[in-house]
């Protein structure tokens, strides 16, 4: 049934309108760090490790976003997620599906190793440029500095070449 409802879901999304989007709900899911791993480690022993990261941002006719990221990292004895919400803007707020965009975000990023488990803020700046693909799907590269609050971290330069959104 839930195979039905995606399928619908993915339907209506192809046959809506042809004209540009300038507001929305933007989905974006990111392959730069979505993985299934099984491995072998130095003990010979087998491990896994998941990781996946997903956003949610609302695109008002301003240019203005309002949005949440999400990612999780879950391996056989440890795990980390992180969430962070906050603004961003699209630099061509009439067709936010071919948009120049930038976003800073605030959160929480959360490590959890056996019975340990501590959480820390975390700060993110994003910014990127969405090429339609086809109608409600655009291809996202773009750039990430996130910053987690604790002692002795650095911040992360990741470059996001596998990104892919859905606009509706």
């Amino acid at each position: 049934m839930n195979c039905l409802r995606v399928t619908f879901l993915f339907l209506m999304l192809l046959s809506a309108s042809a004209f540009a989007k300038s507001e929305g709900h933007i989905i974006t899911a990111s392959s730069t760090k979505s993985s299934l791993s099984i491995f072998k480690d130095s003990y010979d022993e087998v491990q896994g490790s998941f990781d996946a990261t997903a956003a949610y941002d609302y695109s008002f006719a301003q240019g203005l976003m309002l949005g949440a990221d999400f990612g999780t990292s879950i391996y056989s004895n440890s795990s980390f997620w992180s969430l962070a919400v906050g603004p961003g803007y699209n630099f061509n707020k009439q067709d936010i599906e071919n948009s120049y965009y930038a976003t800073a975000k605030v959160g929480a990023a959360s490590s959890h190793y056996g019975s340990y488990s501590t959480t820390y803020a975390l700060v993110t700046l994003k910014g990127g440029k969405r090429f339609k693909l086809m109608e409600h799907v655009s291809y996202v590269p773009g750039v990430s500095i996130s910053k987690v609050f604790v002692t002795g971290s650095d911040p992360t330069l990741t470059f996001e070449i596998f990104r892919i959104a859905i606009i509706f």
